[in-house]
Protein backbone atom coordinates (compact mmCIF):
# COMPACT_ATOMS: atom_id res chain seq x y z
CA UNK A 1 0.00 0.00 0.00
CA UNK A 2 2.70 2.02 0.11
CA UNK A 3 5.26 3.42 -2.76
CA UNK A 4 8.46 2.70 -0.98
CA UNK A 5 11.01 5.38 -3.56
CA UNK A 6 8.83 8.04 -2.21
CA UNK A 7 7.42 7.12 0.77
CA UNK A 8 3.53 7.82 -0.66
CA UNK A 9 0.76 6.09 -0.12
CA UNK A 10 -0.73 4.37 -2.53
CA UNK A 11 -5.27 3.04 -1.83
CA UNK A 12 -7.37 1.05 -4.30
CA UNK A 13 -10.46 0.78 -2.24
CA UNK A 14 -12.45 2.96 0.95
CA UNK A 15 -10.93 0.39 3.33
CA UNK A 16 -7.37 0.70 2.28
CA UNK A 17 -7.86 4.43 2.11
CA UNK A 18 -8.88 4.48 6.24
CA UNK A 19 -6.17 1.99 6.73
CA UNK A 20 -3.04 4.43 5.30
CA UNK A 21 -5.06 7.09 7.42
CA UNK A 22 -4.08 4.93 10.83
CA UNK A 23 -0.78 4.99 9.33
CA UNK A 24 -0.53 8.62 8.76
CA UNK A 25 -2.79 10.56 11.72
CA UNK A 26 -0.71 11.13 15.15
CA UNK A 27 -2.90 11.38 18.16
CA UNK A 28 -2.66 14.91 19.42
CA UNK A 29 -2.05 16.41 16.27
CA UNK A 30 -4.70 18.62 14.60
CA UNK A 31 -4.88 17.45 10.94
CA UNK A 32 -6.70 18.79 7.55
CA UNK A 33 -7.75 17.47 4.46
CA UNK A 34 -7.78 18.01 0.55
CA UNK A 35 -8.32 16.17 -1.87
CA UNK A 36 -6.89 16.83 -5.99
CA UNK A 37 -8.56 14.93 -8.91
CA UNK A 38 -5.21 15.39 -10.27
CA UNK A 39 -2.29 14.43 -8.41
CA UNK A 40 0.07 16.91 -10.79
CA UNK A 41 -2.03 20.06 -9.36
CA UNK A 42 -0.41 22.43 -6.95
CA UNK A 43 -1.23 24.15 -3.33
CA UNK A 44 -1.97 26.56 -5.07
CA UNK A 45 -5.31 29.05 -4.05
CA UNK A 46 -7.48 29.60 -7.13
CA UNK A 47 -5.85 33.52 -7.14
CA UNK A 48 -2.48 32.18 -7.26
CA UNK A 49 -2.85 29.56 -9.93
CA UNK A 50 -4.09 32.89 -12.03
CA UNK A 51 -1.49 34.43 -10.88
CA UNK A 52 -2.93 37.54 -9.51
CA UNK A 53 -2.18 40.67 -8.39
CA UNK A 54 -3.72 42.90 -5.41
CA UNK A 55 -4.53 45.08 -8.40
CA UNK A 56 -6.56 42.05 -9.88
CA UNK A 57 -8.02 41.02 -6.73
CA UNK A 58 -9.19 45.01 -6.24
CA UNK A 59 -11.08 44.68 -9.72
CA UNK A 60 -12.68 41.37 -8.99
CA UNK A 61 -13.75 43.08 -6.10
CA UNK A 62 -14.92 46.43 -7.26
CA UNK A 63 -16.67 44.47 -10.08
CA UNK A 64 -19.31 41.99 -7.77
CA UNK A 65 -19.43 45.45 -5.51
CA UNK A 66 -20.50 47.88 -8.42
CA UNK A 67 -23.24 45.65 -9.11
CA UNK A 68 -24.70 46.06 -5.59
CA UNK A 69 -24.18 42.17 -4.79
CA UNK A 70 -25.20 41.79 -1.35
CA UNK A 71 -22.82 38.63 -0.70
CA UNK A 72 -19.54 41.20 -1.39
CA UNK A 73 -21.17 44.13 1.07
CA UNK A 74 -20.71 41.66 4.44
CA UNK A 75 -19.86 43.13 8.05
CA UNK A 76 -16.45 41.27 7.88
CA UNK A 77 -14.50 41.70 4.33
CA UNK A 78 -13.53 37.74 5.36
CA UNK A 79 -17.24 36.49 4.87
CA UNK A 80 -17.17 38.84 1.65
CA UNK A 81 -13.74 36.74 0.25
CA UNK A 82 -15.60 33.10 1.20
CA UNK A 83 -18.60 34.32 -0.37
CA UNK A 84 -16.50 35.04 -3.43
CA UNK A 85 -14.90 31.66 -2.81
CA UNK A 86 -18.25 29.69 -2.76
CA UNK A 87 -19.22 31.15 -6.47
CA UNK A 88 -15.88 30.30 -7.97
CA UNK A 89 -14.36 33.62 -8.47
CA UNK A 90 -10.49 33.27 -7.91
CA UNK A 91 -9.61 34.85 -4.32
CA UNK A 92 -6.53 33.74 -2.22
CA UNK A 93 -8.26 31.16 0.14
CA UNK A 94 -7.63 27.52 -0.45
CA UNK A 95 -10.17 25.29 0.74
CA UNK A 96 -9.74 22.44 3.33
CA UNK A 97 -11.90 19.91 5.14
CA UNK A 98 -12.11 18.38 8.61
CA UNK A 99 -13.52 15.28 6.90
CA UNK A 100 -10.94 12.76 5.09
CA UNK A 101 -13.94 10.61 3.46
CA UNK A 102 -14.94 14.11 1.64
CA UNK A 103 -11.53 15.06 0.18
CA UNK A 104 -11.81 11.45 -0.78
CA UNK A 105 -14.93 12.21 -2.89
CA UNK A 106 -13.18 15.54 -4.54
CA UNK A 107 -10.38 13.20 -5.33
CA UNK A 108 -12.77 10.98 -7.27
CA UNK A 109 -15.64 12.65 -8.17
CA UNK A 110 -13.54 14.09 -11.83
CA UNK A 111 -10.84 13.73 -14.08
CA UNK A 112 -11.45 10.01 -14.16
CA UNK A 113 -8.73 9.13 -16.62
CA UNK A 114 -5.85 10.85 -14.09
CA UNK A 115 -4.13 9.70 -10.57
CA UNK A 116 -5.58 12.15 -7.70
CA UNK A 117 -4.42 12.59 -4.36
CA UNK A 118 -5.76 13.70 -0.50
CA UNK A 119 -2.77 15.76 0.82
CA UNK A 120 -2.75 15.88 4.67
CA UNK A 121 -1.82 18.93 6.47
CA UNK A 122 -0.69 19.39 9.92
CA UNK A 123 -1.80 23.21 10.66
CA UNK A 124 0.04 24.99 13.64
CA UNK A 125 -3.39 26.07 15.12
CA UNK A 126 -7.19 26.33 13.49
CA UNK A 127 -8.85 30.00 13.99
CA UNK A 128 -12.49 29.55 15.26
CA UNK A 129 -14.94 32.17 14.40
CA UNK A 130 -16.03 35.58 16.68
CA UNK A 131 -12.14 36.26 18.14
CA UNK A 132 -9.74 38.91 17.76
CA UNK A 133 -7.63 36.89 15.35
CA UNK A 134 -10.77 36.77 12.51
CA UNK A 135 -11.22 40.32 12.85
CA UNK A 136 -7.39 41.42 12.00
CA UNK A 137 -7.32 38.70 9.40
CA UNK A 138 -10.54 40.32 7.84
CA UNK A 139 -9.00 43.62 7.90
CA UNK A 140 -5.82 42.23 6.24
CA UNK A 141 -7.83 40.37 3.50
CA UNK A 142 -9.47 43.80 2.89
CA UNK A 143 -6.36 45.98 2.59
CA UNK A 144 -5.07 43.27 -0.37
CA UNK A 145 -7.83 43.25 -2.19
CA UNK A 146 -7.83 47.18 -2.17
CA UNK A 147 -4.06 47.27 -2.92
CA UNK A 148 -3.11 48.93 0.29
CA UNK A 149 -0.92 46.29 2.45
CA UNK A 150 2.19 47.01 3.42
CA UNK A 151 4.50 44.67 5.28
CA UNK A 152 4.20 46.39 8.65
CA UNK A 153 0.57 45.41 8.59
CA UNK A 154 1.76 41.38 7.97
CA UNK A 155 4.05 41.39 10.47
CA UNK A 156 1.45 42.71 12.74
CA UNK A 157 -0.82 39.96 11.95
CA UNK A 158 1.83 37.54 12.14
CA UNK A 159 2.62 38.80 15.41
CA UNK A 160 -1.32 38.43 16.84
CA UNK A 161 -1.78 34.96 15.33
CA UNK A 162 1.68 33.08 15.81
CA UNK A 163 1.14 31.35 12.82
CA UNK A 164 3.48 30.61 9.64
CA UNK A 165 3.73 31.73 6.54
CA UNK A 166 0.24 29.52 5.99
CA UNK A 167 -2.55 30.36 8.11
CA UNK A 168 -6.12 28.22 8.88
CA UNK A 169 -9.29 29.43 9.65
CA UNK A 170 -12.60 28.67 9.60
CA UNK A 171 -15.61 31.13 9.43
CA UNK A 172 -18.66 32.16 11.72
CA UNK A 173 -21.38 32.08 9.43
CA UNK A 174 -21.15 28.85 7.44
CA UNK A 175 -23.38 28.26 4.50
CA UNK A 176 -25.17 25.43 3.95
CA UNK A 177 -21.99 23.76 1.34
CA UNK A 178 -19.30 25.01 4.19
CA UNK A 179 -21.28 23.18 6.24
CA UNK A 180 -22.29 19.86 4.43
CA UNK A 181 -17.81 19.29 3.70
CA UNK A 182 -16.80 20.49 6.95
CA UNK A 183 -14.58 23.03 5.39
CA UNK A 184 -11.91 25.49 6.38
CA UNK A 185 -9.99 27.88 4.68
CA UNK A 186 -6.19 28.66 4.71
CA UNK A 187 -4.57 31.96 3.47
CA UNK A 188 -0.69 32.45 2.76
CA UNK A 189 0.52 35.43 4.31
CA UNK A 190 3.22 37.12 1.54
CA UNK A 191 5.78 37.98 4.09
CA UNK A 192 9.27 36.97 2.48
CA UNK A 193 12.32 36.22 4.72
CA UNK A 194 14.47 39.52 4.17
CA UNK A 195 12.03 41.81 5.34
CA UNK A 196 11.46 39.38 8.38
CA UNK A 197 15.37 39.91 8.64
CA UNK A 198 15.43 43.14 8.67
CA UNK A 199 12.96 43.68 10.98
CA UNK A 200 14.55 40.94 13.85
CA UNK A 201 17.68 42.98 13.77
CA UNK A 202 15.84 46.39 14.11
CA UNK A 203 13.74 45.10 16.97
CA UNK A 204 17.18 43.70 18.26
CA UNK A 205 19.04 46.43 17.83
CA UNK A 206 15.78 48.66 19.57
CA UNK A 207 16.13 45.94 22.60
CA UNK A 208 19.84 47.60 22.92
CA UNK A 209 18.85 51.18 22.68
CA UNK A 210 16.39 51.15 25.01
CA UNK A 211 19.19 50.27 27.39
CA UNK A 212 21.16 53.56 27.00
CA UNK A 213 22.52 54.98 30.33
CA UNK A 214 23.13 58.43 30.13
CA UNK A 215 22.86 58.79 26.70
CA UNK A 216 25.75 56.30 26.37
CA UNK A 217 25.63 52.46 25.86
CA UNK A 218 27.46 50.60 28.25
CA UNK A 219 30.24 48.02 27.52
CA UNK A 220 28.77 44.83 28.20
CA UNK A 221 25.35 46.04 25.28
CA UNK A 222 28.91 47.29 23.21
CA UNK A 223 30.45 44.49 23.47
CA UNK A 224 27.07 42.03 22.26
CA UNK A 225 26.09 44.73 19.37
CA UNK A 226 29.95 44.40 17.84
CA UNK A 227 30.03 40.92 18.32
CA UNK A 228 26.60 41.03 16.26
CA UNK A 229 28.43 42.69 13.52
CA UNK A 230 31.01 40.15 13.37
CA UNK A 231 29.33 36.99 13.07
CA UNK A 232 26.81 38.21 10.20
CA UNK A 233 30.01 39.66 8.63
CA UNK A 234 31.67 36.40 8.75
CA UNK A 235 28.11 34.14 7.79
CA UNK A 236 28.00 36.87 5.08
CA UNK A 237 31.42 36.20 3.57
CA UNK A 238 31.38 32.67 3.86
CA UNK A 239 27.91 31.86 2.21
CA UNK A 240 29.11 34.33 -0.07
CA UNK A 241 25.67 36.91 0.24
CA UNK A 242 25.32 40.69 -0.26
CA UNK A 243 22.09 40.48 2.10
CA UNK A 244 21.25 38.17 4.84
CA UNK A 245 17.97 36.67 5.14
CA UNK A 246 16.24 34.75 8.00
CA UNK A 247 18.78 31.49 7.35
CA UNK A 248 21.18 33.99 9.42
CA UNK A 249 19.38 33.85 12.70
CA UNK A 250 18.50 30.21 11.95
CA UNK A 251 22.69 29.91 11.55
CA UNK A 252 23.59 31.42 15.09
CA UNK A 253 20.91 29.74 16.93
CA UNK A 254 21.59 26.54 15.31
CA UNK A 255 25.47 26.78 15.81
CA UNK A 256 25.66 28.58 19.00
CA UNK A 257 28.04 25.63 20.89
CA UNK A 258 30.74 26.19 17.57
CA UNK A 259 30.04 30.15 17.22
CA UNK A 260 30.51 30.41 21.11
CA UNK A 261 34.41 28.61 21.05
CA UNK A 262 35.37 32.03 18.21
CA UNK A 263 32.56 34.69 20.08
CA UNK A 264 32.00 33.88 23.45
CA UNK A 265 29.44 36.68 23.29
CA UNK A 266 26.93 34.84 21.05
CA UNK A 267 24.70 33.73 24.54
CA UNK A 268 24.15 37.23 25.47
CA UNK A 269 23.30 37.90 21.76
CA UNK A 270 20.62 34.74 21.56
CA UNK A 271 19.35 35.66 25.08
CA UNK A 272 18.55 39.36 23.74
CA UNK A 273 17.37 38.11 20.47
CA UNK A 274 14.73 35.76 22.36
CA UNK A 275 13.44 38.64 23.62
CA UNK A 276 12.25 39.48 20.73
CA UNK A 277 7.89 39.03 19.60
CA UNK A 278 8.97 38.25 16.05
CA UNK A 279 11.47 35.21 17.63
CA UNK A 280 7.85 33.41 17.22
CA UNK A 281 8.80 33.01 14.28
CA UNK A 282 11.91 31.17 14.23
CA UNK A 283 10.39 28.83 17.32
CA UNK A 284 7.72 28.26 14.79
CA UNK A 285 9.77 27.31 12.55
CA UNK A 286 11.15 24.42 14.28
CA UNK A 287 7.43 23.67 15.52
CA UNK A 288 7.02 22.67 11.84
CA UNK A 289 9.98 21.80 10.74
CA UNK A 290 9.51 17.86 9.55
CA UNK A 291 5.78 18.15 9.99
CA UNK A 292 5.88 17.52 6.07
CA UNK A 293 1.87 17.40 4.45
CA UNK A 294 1.56 13.49 3.77
CA UNK A 295 -0.18 12.77 0.63
CA UNK A 296 -2.28 9.62 -0.23
CA UNK A 297 -2.40 8.58 -4.24
CA UNK A 298 -5.60 7.08 -5.48
CA UNK A 299 -4.71 5.33 -9.07
CA UNK A 300 -7.55 6.70 -12.03
CA UNK A 301 -8.45 3.36 -12.53
CA UNK A 302 -9.82 2.53 -9.05
CA UNK A 303 -11.65 5.73 -8.72
CA UNK A 304 -15.66 4.82 -10.27
CA UNK A 305 -15.18 1.83 -7.37
CA UNK A 306 -14.50 4.01 -4.77
CA UNK A 307 -17.20 6.47 -5.53
CA UNK A 308 -19.48 3.98 -5.20
CA UNK A 309 -18.63 2.90 -2.45
CA UNK A 310 -18.70 6.58 -0.54
CA UNK A 311 -21.84 6.58 -1.71
CA UNK A 312 -23.45 3.25 -0.75
CA UNK A 313 -21.53 2.75 2.76
CA UNK A 314 -20.91 6.55 3.39
CA UNK A 315 -23.64 8.58 2.25
CA UNK A 316 -20.93 11.31 0.35
CA UNK A 317 -22.10 11.59 -3.27
CA UNK A 318 -23.43 15.30 -5.01
CA UNK A 319 -26.33 15.77 -3.17
CA UNK A 320 -24.46 15.81 0.46
CA UNK A 321 -21.32 17.44 -0.48
CA UNK A 322 -23.38 20.17 -2.76
CA UNK A 323 -26.50 20.71 -1.10
CA UNK A 324 -27.46 24.32 -2.02
CA UNK A 325 -28.24 24.22 -5.93
CA UNK A 326 -25.64 26.48 -6.97
CA UNK A 327 -22.95 23.77 -6.43
CA UNK A 328 -25.09 21.34 -7.46
CA UNK A 329 -25.35 22.64 -11.03
CA UNK A 330 -21.84 23.15 -11.21
CA UNK A 331 -21.41 19.31 -10.60
CA UNK A 332 -23.72 18.91 -13.42
CA UNK A 333 -21.58 20.76 -15.95
CA UNK A 334 -18.36 18.99 -14.86
CA UNK A 335 -20.02 15.66 -14.72
CA UNK A 336 -21.99 16.13 -18.48
CA UNK A 337 -20.94 18.97 -20.10
CA UNK A 338 -17.57 18.22 -22.00
CA UNK A 339 -15.49 20.92 -23.54
CA UNK A 340 -15.20 21.86 -27.24
CA UNK A 341 -12.53 23.75 -28.52
CA UNK A 342 -13.38 25.95 -31.10
CA UNK A 343 -11.57 27.02 -34.21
Amino acid sequence: MTDSDEKIYSVRSVEDYIEALRNILTDGKIAVFRGHSNKEWKLLSSGDRNRLNSGDYHAIWLECYKHNYDTIKTKDFIDAVVNMQHYMLPTKLLDWTYNPLVALYFVVEQNLNRDGEVIVAYPHEIYEPDVEESKTLSCYLKKIYHNENTFEEEMELFKLLHCDKNMFFCVAESNDRIQAQAGLFSVHLDINKENIAKKTENEFMNILGDKLSNNKMNDKLEEIRRGYEKIKKEYMDIHKRDEWNTEFFFYIDNNKSKIEKIYPVIRDILTELKKIWIWDYYGLYYTNKGVENKRIKIPAKYKDEIAKDLKRFCNIHARTIYPDFSGYTEYIRNRYCRRTDVI
